[in-house]
């Protein structure tokens, strides 16, 4: 099989599963591995390590660099037709969307090639902007041959909709990602329990709900908790709160790799307060780190996290309810120390890349086999 791993996303979580599925499926036995990429891509060092057949492309930071270069979109339609072409592709598969893809699908429906797309998410997230964009990702979706999803959640989802792929959906679950571990800070040695909210400000993720519960939680406890919040995003609309809670370290910024790996291997607990979830991906970082996780009932959310085991989960969503799952952990170390080991041990529960790149060329092969 000739597979074309796609995607031309730049920053984030996207590039990073991209880069760990390209690699996990040069492992694989008989698959030849195209590999394209934006050149801007954070991990493109990653791609350019691969010995694989390659087709950078430029792409763009802005909406306005977006608009601009999307002029250049027919000379890029007959580069990536080349390319497809010239390596004999057979399949291609793209682990996350990226807007320019919608220019591209019909050039593979012409060479009745399959496209097999990752959807992260089947539905818009509350508080999430980019009509234009939604619609573009609802183009290509259209063009899909088959859907990967990362959680039964989203599949449930998938499969409600009138259109269907025509050979379907399968779930793939989000194997851990994995961050070098520093030292042991201070704080860390006089036995504070950390929470670590990280990630991009949006209004989904519940951040004024984490703020409500950590104001009783603070109230309940005499400096023996403490909260880091990290991530780019608008605090505009939780200053008020923030202001009332002095003690809580504030980082509103884009994290770097070094960054993201550095706060998640020095707080003791990751919180995500999510008001829905498709699946995460600070979830999948907290399984690469032995780190448990405090969340919320939600989605995906609640199948990659097994309630204690390996983190709590509130079925009561409201400050009140996460308040108590973290006053749990504050005040009782053996369940403490318990969702630590689980964490630590679970990556015998969590796929693993290799096995979630197995499964790709399994279903590849079925929708080959079919045609």
């Amino acid at each position: 099989m000739k597979l074309l791993a796609w995607h031309w996303g730049r920053l984030g979580a996207g590039p990073m599963y991209a880069l760990k599925m390209s690699q996990a499926l040069m492992t694989i036995p008989d698959v030849d591995v195209c590999i394209s990429y934006s050149r801007q891509n954070e991990y493109h060092q990653g791609f350019r390590n691969l010995d694989a057949p390659r087709l950078e492309v430029d792409t763009f930071a802005t909406t306005l660099e977006g608009m601009r270069k999307s002029l250049q979109l027919p000379f890029l339609r007959r580069r990536f037709d080349k390319f497809l072409t010239n390596n004999h592709v057979d399949v291609v598969y793209c682990p996350m969307w990226h807007p320019w893809n919608s220019a591209m699908v019909t050039i593979l429906q012409k060479k009745n090639i399959p496209y097999v797309l990752t959807v992260h998410d089947a539905v818009r997230h509350k508080g999430d902007s980019g009509r234009i964009q939604r619609w573009v990702g609802a183009y290509e979706q259209r063009y899909a041959d088959a859907y990967i999803a990362l959680s039964k959640h989203v599949k449930s989802q998938l499969d409600g909709r009138r259109h269907q792929p025509p050979y379907g959906t399968i779930v793939i679950p989000h194997a851990p990602f994995f961050y070098s571990a520093p030292t042991k800070t201070a704080d860390q040695e006089r036995g504070t329990v950390k929470f670590l909210f990280i990630g991009r400000i949006r209004t989904y993720k519940g951040l004024d709900v984490l703020l409500d519960a950590f104001d009783q939680v603070f109230e309940a406890t005499d400096n023996s908790v403490s909260l880091t919040i990290a991530g780019s995003g608008n605090l505009g609309p939780y200053e008020s709160k923030l202001s009332r809670l002095s003690q809580i370290d504030v980082r509103n910024k884009w994290l770097s790799d070094r960054e993201f790996g550095e706060l998640i291997h020095s707080h003791d607990v990751l919180v995500l307060p999510y008001l829905e979830a498709s699946q995460s991906g600070v979830v999948a970082a907290a399984h690469g780190s032995g780190k448990p996780v405090v969340a919320f009932s939600v989605g995906g959310i609640s199948e990659q996290i097994h309630h204690e085991v390996d983190g709590l989960l509130a079925v009561d969503r409201s400050p009140e309810g996460l308040a108590r799952e973290i006053l749990r952990l504050a005040n009782d170390q053996h369940l403490l120390n318990r969702v630590q080991t689980g964490a630590q041990d679970g990556l015998e529960r969590t796929s693993t890349w290799v096995s979630s790149a197995e499964s790709v060329v399994r279903f590849c092969s079925s929708i080959l086999a079919a045609r």
